[in-house]
């Protein structure tokens, strides 16, 4: 006997559609997660939130829908956050070189190659963090 998150049996709730999955047979597999009392707090809002009462079948459809792809939190988001990441490197390695270049520039008496190659790396890191402002954003859409 299936049985609800209070304890007592299930029961469909009227105006609920399943998730999509296979048409027929039953579901025989039980997947069990521990939770703290914040987290339980956090996943009953979050259905909530989407017009679920039953937390279990909440979880059932988010990520049935992110395996699906039809889920906008999943595929879509995983591919923004790598570049992310990737941006995110690149400005790092672009930081070390400038950072090198200024080392430089003040060790010597500095010429008008020196400025150049400091114009032209200032160039590179505001690029960099202009691309990292629009990934941030693209992200910030998709959660």
């Amino acid at each position: 006997m299936w049985v609800s998150e209070m304890g007592g049996p299930a029961v469909p709730v009227a105006g609920e559609v399943p998730a999509e999955g296979p048409a027929t047979g039953k579901r025989g597999k039980v997947v069990a997660v521990r939770l703290y009392p914040a987290e339980w707090e956090a996943w009953v809002a979050a259905a909530a939130d989407e017009g679920r009462a039953e937390v279990g079948r909440w979880v059932r459809e988010r990520i049935t829908e992110s395996l699906n792809g039809s889920d906008e939190r999943g595929p879509g988001r995983a591919e923004a956050v790598a570049e992310l990441m990737r941006t995110r490197a690149e400005l790092a390695r672009i930081g070390n070189n400038v950072n090198q270049a200024m080392r430089y520039a003040h060790s010597t008496a500095g010429g008008p190659g020196q400025v150049a190659a400091v114009v032209e790396l200032t160039a590179a890191v505001e690029a960099a963090a202009a691309a990292m402002s629009g990934l941030r954003q693209e992200l910030a859409e998709r959660l």
